[in-house]
């Protein structure tokens, strides 16, 4: 696999120019992916395919206020 960086606006032209055979992506660039591809594209979700990462910023006096607050529960 080679990893090119293609800009999310340019993702369905190089899709359907062959410069690329998949791309990674998110909402709502995906919606546009999918209808500019029709029945020449397909779409993959699962859990081991995509990683989320949250970020959290607060103060540090916020922060050592109220920790509990801070704390998150991820399930599935």
């Amino acid at each position: 696999m080679n990893v090119v960086d293609v800009h999310p606006d340019e993702m369905a032209a190089a899709l359907s120019a062959g410069r690329v055979d998949a791309v990674s992506i998110w909402n709502p660039v995906i919606i546009h992916l999918q209808r500019s591809l029709g029945n020449n594209g397909r779409t993959f979700y699962g859990e081991k395919l995509y990683t989320s990462i949250f970020c959290l910023v607060a103060s540090q006096d916020f922060a050592k206020k109220n920790p509990e607050s801070l704390k998150l529960e991820l399930t599935g």
